[in-house]
């Protein structure tokens, strides 16, 4: 197997290495209880930003994690091959791996469309180069260049100077093919708006040959009339599913078979 494009990033996450994370995670879980059901989740997603199928992670799953877990879990991670760190912003806890996060953000913005609701109804449209938009993604690259160096894990994400709301961070943050660009001040208003809209909920599913799980690797929306009008939209989840089945393939012995399937929503449903 050709491991080229693995080594671009660093060193390749081995099948060994898996194996020890998933113990030293285990082993963790029967300390700290807010890991005890979760803790087979949790090394499913370190294992996804390990073999560069995510930048980051959010750990909304976890519940109460103390300060004192985090970093021991971050101590279990890192080493002189890996520097992963938490960003915390308002109540949300994302593990980044800071040099793929800022290597995606440096890029060009042709692997995301960013849409903005316009009036009542569900007026979705492009705003690709919103100066809002640039304004938070360069903010973003910024703070992870200059925050997490010198052995620093944790760091904490000010309030975005263009004022956009956590739905567009985390939509930046985890690398989602569609993001909306919605301000706080906005997001009253979208969210009633996107109650009259259909959605596509587009499931990425990944098996985990370390801790056997079925799992989700990443769940997004699709304005339905968005899919409809834009063939850009379905060419950014090929290329999406694509890229990341490049990459577990180069990880065959951490990862099985990779699986979209599409489903509607109305808007209820969908969070904001």
């Amino acid at each position: 197997m050709d491991h080229s494009s693995a080594s671009k990033h660093g060193v390749r996450f081995s099948h060994e290495d898996a194996d020890h994370l998933c113990a030293q995670i285990r082993d963790l879980s029967r300390a700290h209880h807010a890991l005890r059901k979760c803790w087979a989740r949790l090394v499913y997603d370190l294992l996804a930003v390990a073999s560069k199928l995510r930048p980051a992670v959010l750990l909304d799953y976890v519940g109460s994690m103390t300060r004192e877990s985090l970093e021991q879990i971050m101590y279990c991670i890192n080493d002189k091959r890996r520097h992963w760190c938490v960003m915390f912003h308002v109540d949300a806890w994302f593990i980044v791996d800071p040099g793929e996060l800022c290597r995606k953000l440096k890029a060009e913005n042709d692997r995301a469309l960013v849409v903005c609701t316009k009036g009542n109804g569900c007026n979705l449209v492009e705003e690709k180069h919103s100066e809002d938009f640039l304004k938070l993604r360069k903010q973003v690259l910024w703070f992870v260049q200059s925050s997490f160096v010198g052995g620093n894990y944790f760091a904490d994400f000010p309030a975005p100077e263009s004022n956009l709301s956590m739905v567009t961070l985390t939509g930046l943050l985890l690398d989602y093919p569609i993001i909306y660009n919605i301000g706080k001040i906005e997001l009253p208003s979208a969210r009633a708006a996107h109650l009259n809209c259909s959605f596509d909920l587009v499931n990425i599913e990944l098996d985990s040959n370390i801790v056997q799980l079925h799992c989700q690797l990443l769940c997004f929306s699709v304005p339905k009339v968005m899919v409809s009008r834009e063939s850009k939209v379905n060419n950014l989840i090929e290329g999406l599913v694509s890229r990341l089945k490049s990459s577990a393939d180069e990880h065959q012995d951490l990862w099985g078979d990779i699986r979209t399937n599409v489903t509607q929503a109305p808007g209820h449903s969908v969070a904001l």
